[in-house]
C-alpha cells in the first residue's frame, strides 16, 4: 500500500513540470537548444527598442570565444551580426550582447516601416543552430511622443515670455536638433541642450524668450523636434495673451468715422467691435442715458429711425485690465415737413399789421394792398423754396418770401410754397382773396315784382367779401322772428361764391303803405337798397297796368333775347370783370319801373314772370328755384290806398350757401 501511494505522489510531479514547462513560452528544449525572447515588440519610428535575449545549446558543446550570432529578418537577410565582441557596422540594427555567454539581445533604432516583421537568431560554433521556432515580431508604428512645452499660462501684453521644450528618450546614438516657430520677433533662442543619465535616459531641451503683444494672443507656437531627418516631432500650443480692450464702432458691418447720416425711416445696425482678453463687459449709451441692460450686446439695432435718434451713440468695454470707450453722433435725414405760411401787409406808413388766414388757407385782403407770404419748412438738409401760382401761364418764383404789391382782382387765386430737399418735397397752398363791402352785382339787379295776384316778391343780389350780414326792413322795421306777419310772409336766402341771393315774399296790402328795404354789411361797409316805396292807392292801381305793359314788353324781348342769349353768354365774364365795381346805392335811391328781368343769371329783355316757378301766397313760405326765376321790378305809384294792412308774421326758410 505504501509505495502504490508513494508512486502517485512522483506521477503527480512530473505532470506537473511538464505543464509549467510548455507554458513558459519563451523557452524552446530540444535536445539542450532553447532562446529566451519576447515574442511582440513595438517600436516608434525615429525611435529605437531594446529587445532582451538569452539562448542555450547543448551542454557538450560549450561556446568558444569565435561563436557568431546572428538576426535575420523576414526575408531571411541578415541584419545584425556579432562575433565574440565585435559587432558588425549597421547603423540601425545592434547585435548588444556576448555571444560566447549565451546574450543574444537585439538594439533597434530608428526603424522603418518596412522593419516590420518576424526576426530569428541563429548561432554558429562547434554547432550551428536557427531559432525559428521561437521568432519575435517587431511592430514599427508612427511617432507618438511628442516634446513637451512648459510652462503653459497666461502672459499679460508687454511681459516676457520664457518658454522651454523638452523630449525624453533612451537612445543611444540619436542627437536630435529642436527648433521653435510661431508669431514672435525678436526672440532668442537656445540652441538644443541634451543631458544624459544613469538609468540610460537622455533629456533634450531647448528655450525660447520674446516679449508678448496682442498680435500674439491665440496665435500657434510650436516647438519641432527632428529625431532624425524622416522624422520630425512636433509639439502645437496656442499663446493666451491678456490685455485691456480696445473699441471700434461699425454700421451695418462698416467702418465710420464719428460723424454719420442717416435717413428718416430706416433702421440700422451699430456693432461695438471690442478687442480684449479676457472677454469686456459692453455698456451702450444714447447722449448721457445708459441703455437698458437687453441692449448690453456687440450690437445695437436702431429701427425705424427718426428725429428722436439724433445723438451721441457710445460703446464703453471693461475687463480686469481696464476700461474703453467709442463714441459717434448720428445725425438724421429726413424730407421737407409741411411748409407753414405766415403773412403780413407792409404799408407805407411803415406801420405794418399782420393778416389773418382761416382754417381753410385763405387769406382776406383789401384791393391795392401790399402782401407778404413767408414759407418756411423743417428739413435735413435745407430744403430749396419756390413759390408757384396759376394764372393764364404758370408762375414761379425761386424765394422762401413772395412779396404782392397793389393786389388785384386778377391776382386772386391759389399761391403754392414748394419745399424740396434731396429726400423729397412737401407743398402748401393759400388762397389770397380780397375783401370788399357789400355792392350791387354788375348784370344781375334787385327789385320787387307782383306774384300770384296779391303778393309781391322782392330780390336781393349782394355782392361782398366777406359774406355780409342781410336785413329786410318793411317801412323801417327789421323783418325778423319776433315780428313776422302771422307766417305770411318767407325770406330765402342763399349764397354762391361771394354772392348773396336773398328774396322776400310778402302779401300785397293795399291800405297802407308799404316801404321794403334790404340792408347788407360787413366789416368794410354798407349797402341799402331801396326796392319799393309806395303807398297802398297807388299800389293798387300799379300792379294791373304794370302787369300788362310788362306782359307787352316780354312778348316784343322775347325774340330779341331768343337773338342775343349766345352773345350775353359768351360776353358774361368780359362784362363782369368790366363793370365789377359799382357805386354803393344809398337809402335815397330808389327803384322804380325798372323793366329789366334775369333769368339764370343772363340779361334778358322784359318778360312777365313764368307762372311755373310763382311762389304760393297760401303757403306761406316762398321756395324759389333760381335757376328759372325772372325779375322785374314794377311801378305801383298809382294804386288807391285802401284800409291799412294788418300786421303779419314773417317765416323764414333756410339759408342757403353755396362755397
Amino acid at each position: 500500500m505504501k509505495l502504490k501511494r508513494r508512486s502517485c505522489h512522483l506521477s503527480y510531479y512530473h505532470i506537473l513540470i511538464y505543464i509549467i514547462s510548455h507554458l513558459w513560452s519563451g523557452i524552446e528544449s530540444k535536445s539542450g537548444y532553447s532562446i529566451t525572447v519576447s515574442k511582440n515588440v513595438t517600436v516608434q519610428q525615429g525611435l529605437c527598442v531594446h529587445i532582451p535575449c538569452s539562448f542555450t545549446v547543448p551542454w557538450n558543446y560549450a561556446l568558444t570565444k569565435n561563436a557568431k550570432g546572428i538576426w535575420y529578418n523576414k526575408y531571411e537577410k541578415p541584419v545584425a551580426i556579432k562575433k565574440n565582441t565585435e559587432s558588425d557596422k549597421n547603423d540601425r540594427f545592434l547585435l548588444t550582447g556576448s555571444i560566447q555567454s549565451g546574450d543574444c539581445s537585439l538594439y533597434i533604432e530608428d526603424p522603418l516601416p518596412d522593419d516590420e516583421g518576424s526576426y530569428y537568431f541563429r548561432v554558429e560554433d562547434k554547432t550551428q543552430y536557427s531559432y525559428k521556432d521561437i521568432q519575435p515580431y517587431v511592430k514599427v508604428t508612427e511617432l507618438t511622443d511628442k516634446p513637451k512645452i512648459s510652462p503653459i499660462k497666461s502672459w499679460l501684453v508687454g511681459e516676457e515670455l520664457e518658454m522651454e521644450c523638452t523630449f525624453t528618450d533612451n537612445c543611444k546614438r540619436t542627437s536630435p536638433q529642436m527648433k521653435w516657430e510661431g508669431n514672435y520677433q525678436n526672440a532668442k533662442v537656445t540652441t538644443t541642450h541634451t543631458t544624459s543619465y544613469i538609468n540610460g535616459l537622455n533629456t533634450h531641451r531647448s528655450i525660447i524668450i520674446f516679449i508678448v503683444g496682442k498680435e500674439q494672443n491665440k496665435s500657434p507656437l510650436s516647438c519641432i523636434l527632428r529625431l532624425t531627418e524622416r522624422v520630425p516631432a512636433i509639439t502645437h500650443i496656442t499663446l493666451n495673451v491678456e490685455y485691456p480692450p480696445s473699441v471700434d464702432i461699425t454700421i451695418d458691418g462698416s467702418s465710420t468715422d464719428k460723424n454719420i447720416i442717416v435717413i428718416e425711416g430706416q433702421t440700422k445696425s451699430l456693432e461695438c467691435n471690442v478687442d480684449s482678453n479676457p472677454m469686456a463687459e459692453i455698456t451702450w449709451f444714447h447722449d448721457d442715458r445708459q441703455l437698458p441692460a437687453i441692449n448690453q450686446s456687440v450690437t445695437y439695432i436702431l429701427k425705424n429711425i427718426s428725429l428722436n435718434h439724433t445723438g451721441r451713440y457710445s460703446c464703453k468695454a471693461h475687463n480686469q485690465y481696464g476700461t474703453a470707450n467709442k463714441t459717434i453722433y448720428i445725425s438724421v435725414d429726413y424730407p421737407p415737413r409741411t411748409p407753414e405760411i405766415t403773412c403780413f401787409m407792409p404799408s407805407k406808413d411803415l406801420n405794418d399789421s399782420d393778416c389773418t388766414m382761416n382754417d381753410n388757407n385763405t387769406i382776406y385782403i383789401s384791393e391795392g394792398s401790399l402782401l407778404s407770404l413767408t414759407c418756411s419748412t423743417n428739413s435735413e438738409p435745407v430744403s430749396d423754396l419756390k413759390w408757384t401760382t396759376s394764372n393764364e401761364l404758370e408762375k414761379a418764383f425761386p424765394t422762401d418770401t413772395l412779396n404782392l404789391t397793389n393786389f388785384s382782382l386778377t391776382d386772386e387765386g391759389p399761391y403754392t410754397c414748394q419745399a424740396t430737399n434731396p429726400h423729397g418735397t412737401s407743398r402748401t397752398l393759400v388762397n389770397v382773396k380780397i375783401m370788399y363791402s357789400p355792392k350791387i352785382v354788375n348784370g344781375r339787379n334787385s327789385g320787387c315784382w307782383k306774384v300770384g295776384g296779391n303778393h309781391l316778391a322782392c330780390t336781393c343780389v349782394i355782392e361782398s367779401v366777406p359774406e355780409p350780414t342781410l336785413k329786410w326792413k318793411l317801412n323801417g322795421r327789421s323783418i325778423n322772428a319776433s315780428n313776422h306777419m302771422n307766417g305770411k310772409v318767407s325770406i330765402f336766402t342763399e349764397r354762391s361764391k361771394s354772392v348773396t341771393n336773398s328774396t322776400l315774399t310778402l302779401p300785397i296790402n293795399t291800405e297802407e303803405s308799404q316801404n321794403i328795404q334790404c340792408v347788407a354789411s360787413n366789416i368794410h361797409g354798407e349797402l341799402v337798397l331801396q326796392l319799393f316805396n309806395e303807398t297802398a292807392q297807388s299800389a293798387s292801381k300799379a300792379f294791373p297796368a304794370a302787369a300788362i305793359y310788362g306782359g307787352c314788353v316780354i312778348a316784343v324781348l322775347i325774340v330779341i333775347g331768343i337773338l342775343l342769349i349766345f352773345f350775353y353768354r359768351k360776353r358774361k365774364m368780359t362784362k363782369y370783370k368790366e363793370n365789377s365795381r359799382q357805386p354803393h346805392v344809398s337809402i335815397a335811391d330808389p327803384i322804380y319801373g325798372n323793366s329789366e328781368m334775369f333769368s339764370n343769371g343772363y340779361h334778358e329783355s322784359e318778360q312777365s314772370p313764368q307762372k311755373d316757378h310763382q311762389p304760393l301766397p297760401e303757403t306761406g313760405s316762398v321756395n324759389l328755384n333760381y335757376q328759372d326765376l325772372q325779375y322785374m321790378s314794377v311801378d305801383f305809384s298809382k294804386l288807391n290806398p285802401k284800409v291799412a294792412i294788418e300786421e303779419e308774421e314773417v317765416e323764414y326758410s333756410v339759408v342757403k350757401h353755396t362755397n
